[in-house]
């Protein structure tokens, strides 16, 4: 099990919110549980961030403030090991959702809410390494198909509360994924360094364009029969 801490930073549009492309920075955290077989693997992670937005291209003062966060499980199966790295697919699911709050300064003082939130399942890969030591890993999901739902602040006159609708390929493009390295821990416990990138392609009557990254350090702790690496 591990919990990483740090920064990240983030470029997104959002046509429903506004036309143009925001770029910030912000906070980033997550919680990964790994559980190894002789051939097979279970992970499930948690995941936070929170930026502070402006327009690309600076052509006005409006910003967004945006939070999101997730869940997910992948079960996988060793499928081949090839010089020194062991390569493992399977499948994701998971529940993710991102908050915005966009803001525009006077003269116009005004202030809206939207949320986006997804339930969606698709193929999974990772592959390990031994370096230096310690463990180098790469994890990448791409949900393909489920549900999404997206909602509006009272500003947005005739918008639902909830309008769940069923995604495929067509409309959901979604990439996750994940490199870590943790170096020779000292006993159960070790340090391990992450970087995180999430892109999101969401094509309907409102799409939805985002892509994050973050990069964390933070502990890990080894349970159950313990082996070092």
């Amino acid at each position: 099990m591990s919990i990483v801490a740090g920064f990240a930073d983030a470029q997104r549009r959002d046509v429903v919110v506004s036309p143009l492309t925001y770029l910030g920075s912000g906070y980033a955290a997550s919680a990964a549980y790994d559980h190894f077989g002789a051939r097979s693997a279970v992970a499930v992670v948690a995941t936070w961030d929170a930026q502070s937005l402006r327009p690309q291209s600076n052509v006005n003062e409006s910003t967004e403030r945006v939070m999101q966060g997730g869940l997910r499980a992948a079960a996988l199966r060793t499928v081949a090991d090839a010089y020194g790295w062991s390569f493992s697919a399977g499948a994701t699911a998971g529940l993710w959702g991102m908050a915005t709050e966009h803001r525009y300064p006077a003269p116009y003082d005004s202030r809206a809410g939207f949320f986006a939130a997804f339930a969606a399942a698709g193929p999974a890969a990772q592959a390990r390494r031994p370096i230096l030591g310690g463990l180098a890993q790469l994890e990448v999901d791409a949900p393909v198909f489920g549900f999404s739902n997206r909602a509006y602040s009272e500003t947005k006159t005739g918008q639902p509360l909830w309008n769940v609708q069923r995604v495929g390929p067509r409309e959901l493009r979604a990439l996750d994924g994940a490199l870590t390295y943790a170096p020779a821990p000292l006993g159960r416990v070790g340090l391990l360094f992450s970087y995180r990138f999430s892109i999101l392609d969401y094509r309907d009557a409102q799409p939805l364009r985002s892509a994050s990254q973050s990069f964390s350090i933070g502990l890990s702790r080894a349970f159950g029969a313990y082996r070092p690496r």
